[in-house]
């Protein structure tokens, strides 16, 4: 039993239940029938070709036949399609579906996936009728660009009559950008918005192909964009609510939930994330000044900042965990240890920030510790040469990334004189460990805007996010290294989610930033 929330935990869940949103709903037909091609020159190493209209895949009686269809954009939806035959079947009538976001995951056989994921998560679906269909409407929800269908039987003929797909989203209308944004800067504030609205369902989801699901990490930055966009907060609390109903033993937020149907579930232990429950209610705050709810789930977020200081040594050091201490996707090399322990100084000054206005007592002390915390770093970590902080692991290995150096910046911990020195070395060693996710490297933005260096982030968001944009993007993809077209997580690339809310930070730093 959770000792911490338990009274608390059942009327989150009912007023997550009560607070379950409208989705707004359009349909959107296919633009053309298509193949897909090998081309070096484009990214991945696949290129979409048109082959006819759509419309002629209406026509005519087959036996068997596939169709490759392009639906023009990225789709998060219900495929329905309409059949014909020429007399009855006697045989069960089998369909076979396979989606696919990108031409490089189109051109894949999905049967043939290494991933150590489950391999279910590939958008593959076969349907067996007894009795023909007319119409055929598929209960799951797909997150797809490209569709190819197969069916068809020796024994009569069918026609495929129509197809569309009815995209779901609970994103409303988007607010206009309040500044002028043109070129590439207007395209990746439109992609932005669209990798957020479908990413937008009943909760706050990190990728509708994979995994579905609601990560603290990835809201705490769905957020920022939301709040200058859709505005949608309802769902911002509605999906706070939720997690904190899943809450462990010992009032732990959990690092994401899994929310299928009626089922609702805890995933992870991830106190890099749990301590970002502080910055989102201040941000929260801030964009809509939703007092009482903040001041409701305040105590979660302190709880979250008490379990990670027992875990903080009298130097200021990290003592082992059985945590997932998460800050990139480079778990093999990147030694988490210093970043988390900035997560943690961030989420004291955002939360004190937060209390002060709220008028609640003790955010004085908060800064106090952080500060106190941020001094022992500082002597701990400094390398006075390369003018940046080491990242210092549990064997006392020393390196340098980037993500470290962000955090650091994001926490206040160096001083203002030694976080421009930072900044201005990160961006020229060329030694130190890159970010390999939109998720590190929206964190190294905010870093530099926390410096006031908007010109550098405003070319890092052109030169990355733009990257996307130039490589054929319609949404932004979970993990990106324009030196690496196939980079994956998960042993496989074609598990890879190529709409990820982690990846929509970029318009909310050029909406903020651009003058």
């Amino acid at each position: 039993m959770n000792q911490i929330f338990y009274p608390q935990q059942a009327l989150w869940a009912e007023k997550a239940l009560a607070m379950a949103p409208e989705m707004n709903y359009r349909t959107v037909y296919p633009q053309s029938q298509i193949e897909w091609v090998k081309d070096d020159s484009v990214w991945q190493g696949i290129a979409i070709k048109k082959t006819a209209p759509a419309e002629e895949a209406f026509n005519d009686f087959f036996q068997f036949r596939t169709f490759s269809f392009d639906f023009g954009e990225h789709l998060v939806g219900r495929l329905e399609f309409e059949l014909e035959y020429d007399r009855y079947n006697d045989a069960p009538v089998r369909v076979i579906a396979k989606f696919a976001e990108t031409p490089y995951e189109f051109s894949c056989d999905f049967t043939a996936c290494q991933s150590h994921l489950d391999h279910s998560w590939m958008q593959l679906e076969t349907k067996i009728f007894d009795e023909a269909p007319a119409i055929v409407k598929l209960e799951r929800r797909y997150a797809f660009r490209y569709l190819e269908l197969k069916l068809g039987s020796p024994n009569y003929h069918t026609r495929l009559k129509s197809i569309r797909v009815i995209a779901e989203t609970s994103a409303g209308e988007c607010m206009p950008s309040p500044v002028k944004l043109t070129g590439l800067d207007a395209e990746i504030d439109r992609i932005s918005n669209i990798t957020l609205r479908d990413c937008m369902q009943s909760v706050f989801e990190d990728g509708p192909k994979r995994d579905r699901r609601l990560w603290i990490g990835d809201m705490w930055q769905q957020a920022k964009v939301n709040g200058c966009t859709f505005r949608n907060y309802e769902l911002l609390e509605r999906s706070l609510y939720l997690a904190a109903s899943q809450s462990y033993e010992d009032g732990m937020i959990p690092g994401s939930i899994v929310l299928f149907g009626n089922n609702c579930h805890a995933c992870n232990r991830v106190p890099t994330y749990a301590l970002l429950v502080g910055p989102i209610l201040h941000d929260h705050y801030n964009f809509y000044q939703r007092r009482e709810f903040c001041l409701e789930m305040l105590p979660l977020a302190l709880r979250q900042q008490e379990l990670f200081r027992e875990a903080i040594n009298p130097d200021g050091t990290l003592a082992p965990r059985e945590w997932w201490l998460f800050i990139d996707h480079d778990q093999a090399w990147l030694k988490p240890q210093t970043a988390a322990l900035c997560s943690f100084v961030y989420s004291l000054r955002e939360t004190a920030e937060l209390m002060k206005k709220l008028s609640v007592d003790g955010y004085e002390a908060m800064l106090a510790e952080a500060d106190e915390l941020s001094g022992k770093m500082r002597s701990r970590l400094w390398d006075a040469d390369r003018k940046l902080m080491r990242t210092d692991g549990q064997s006392g290995e020393e390196s340098f990334s980037w993500a470290t150096q962000a955090w650091m910046i994001m926490a206040g911990v160096p001083t203002a004189e030694q976080a421009l020195q930072i900044w201005q070395s990160a961006r020229q060693d060329k030694l130190i460990r890159q970010g390999r996710t939109p998720f590190i490297w929206g964190t190294i933005a905010e870093a530099g805007c926390k410096l006031g260096q908007i010109d550098d982030v405003l070319d890092l968001v052109r030169y990355y996010w733009g990257g996307m944009v130039q490589r054929g993007a319609d949404t932004f993809w979970e993990v990106y290294r324009p030196e690496e077209a196939l980079f994956t997580s998960y042993s496989d690339p074609m598990m890879n989610s190529a709409c990820h809310a982690w990846s929509c930070l970029a318009g909310y730093l050029l909406r903020k930033y651009v003058k």
